[in-house]
């Protein structure tokens, strides 16, 4: 979409799957629809008691690009961290599975990513409600960064997450660069994504902002 070629390089989608079989449909539609075609989508069943994991599996009947764990539930922290080391992909998207893709969303982010050698991309997003009616835009606000929208920790001292909030769904990132860097999620009940995004942000030397939700 929107001119994008797409270069073939894999792009990891890892979805912590727990309760959330009213908008569980939605949200792989709206992966496996992505104009980006080379994903690896893995779907990670945390103990769901629902249905969640029997959609699961029928998506993954149907498009071998999806890989399903079925795990006891910890968390969504510990099931992110399972798909993390399954990936292969060049780069890594965690979507919570009651959010969607936009369906140009991975090619538009990734291209930032190469334009840009990025460890991550953070890009704008739009707020809906259970509905699916649109509230708000959620824009990242780019006036801490003095040389454009390329920028990293240590040229923002003390503005860093005033750019973007730390939820990982609105990122992609370079999977070398969290290995690397030996980046996990906690395995809390709550919160568990936060010191992932921050200390990520922390320490990439490339952030690249797409402002485009």
């Amino acid at each position: 979409s929107g001119g994008i070629a797409l270069d073939g390089s894999l792009i990891s989608v890892v979805v912590p799957v727990y309760r959330v079989e009213r908008y569980l449909r939605s949200c792989l539609n709206s992966i496996i629809g992505q104009t980006h075609q080379n994903l690896e989508i893995i779907l990670v069943d945390d103990g769901s008691p629902d249905q969640c994991g029997a959609i699961c599996d029928e998506y993954a009947a149907k498009d071998k690009r999806i890989i399903v764990i079925h795990k006891e539930n910890t968390g969504a922290g510990a099931a992110r961290n399972i798909g993390l080391k399954r990936a292969k992909g060049k780069y890594i998207s965690f979507l919570d599975a009651d959010d969607m893709y936009r369906l140009d969303a991975l090619a538009k982010a990734y291209a930032r990513a190469v334009a840009c050698d990025a460890d991550i991309v953070i890009f704008g997003s739009k707020i809906i409600d259970q509905a699916g009616n649109y509230l708000y835009e959620k824009s990242l606000n780019t006036d801490p960064l003095p040389n454009g929208d390329i920028f990293s920790a240590k040229e923002v001292p003390g503005h860093l997450y005033q750019i973007t909030g730390c939820d990982p769904w609105n990122k992609l990132f370079r999977r070398e660069f969290v290995l690397s860097r030996d980046i996990r999620f906690q395995t809390l009940r709550t919160a568990n994504d936060l010191y992932f995004t921050s200390f990520a942000m922390a320490c990439a030397e490339r952030i690249a902002v797409l402002q485009e939700p």
